[in-house]
């Protein structure tokens, strides 16, 4: 997410909520997630990606 990004407009382009967007990004400022441009991602960072990425996927077919 880039600086000044509206959070409005992220959660439409990624198909998720605002809430899942805001606790990444607040992870993210917290250094929970270590994401750098053109790094790759540390383990920790990439298992919570998968654990994330299935929790949108339940709570999509909830809907």
């Amino acid at each position: 997410m880039q600086p000044g990004a509206n959070v409005t407009y992220m959660e439409r382009d990624l198909d998720i909520q605002a809430s899942v967007l805001r606790r990444w990004v607040t992870q993210e400022r917290g250094g929970v997630l270590g994401l750098r441009p053109n790094t790759p991602l540390r383990s920790e960072a990439a298992t919570e990606v998968v654990r994330l990425q299935r929790e949108l996927c339940m709570k999509q077919r909830r809907v």
